[in-house]
């Protein structure tokens, strides 16, 4: 199946993104895709302050969280010379089955 069969016209992939959730994160490529479909953004939305979360993440919480998305921290590791350096990153607000 050719990745415009795949997605909705109303969503657009990035590097092949779409071909590689449907085939390997088919659950996680449908929540996705479901919650970006019934997502509005109004002109409310965008002129409200945000304080430390706006209502656009909001909303997407409400329609992820519930599918099992979780907020999660990053951890990377850097080898230079076989020498392991460890880092703390940033957090992911949506992580589910290895798909951020």
């Amino acid at each position: 199946m050719a990745p415009v069969e795949l997605i909705p016209t109303e969503i657009h992939e990035w590097r092949h993104a779409a071909s590689i959730l449907a085939v390997d994160f088919p659950e996680e490529f449908k929540d996705l895709c479901d919650a970006l479909l019934s997502f509005r953004l109004t002109e409310d939305q965008i002129k409200a302050p945000g304080g430390s979360e706006s209502e656009i993440p909001k909303t997407f919480s409400n329609i992820l969280r519930p599918l099992g998305w979780k907020e999660s921290q990053l951890n990377a590791k850097l080898v230079v010379d076989d020498a392991e350096v460890s880092s703390d990153t940033h957090k992911i607000d949506y992580l589910k089955n290895r798909i951020a």
